[in-house]
């Protein structure tokens, strides 16, 4: 399989932090207790040929980044 595929992982986060510790810091961390849960929504694209992104809509509209 080296070098025949093509992968990918996506690890959602609720804050805007760049890690869990600054996340922690800041109070926008989630702490969950045993048995409690999160939901959340998520959308992912597939784009090409744009140098920057500013965001994704819910939809999955790729919004171009204007500099």
């Amino acid at each position: 399989w080296y070098g025949r595929t093509y992968n990918i992982a996506l690890e959602p986060f609720s804050s805007v932090q760049p890690n869990i510790a600054s996340a922690m810091q800041a109070g926008s961390a989630h702490v969950l207790e045993p048995g409690q849960g999160i939901q959340a929504q998520m959308t992912a694209a597939a784009f090409a040929g744009i140098r920057g992104v500013s965001r994704i809509s819910l939809n999955g509209d790729v919004v171009a980044r204007t500099e």
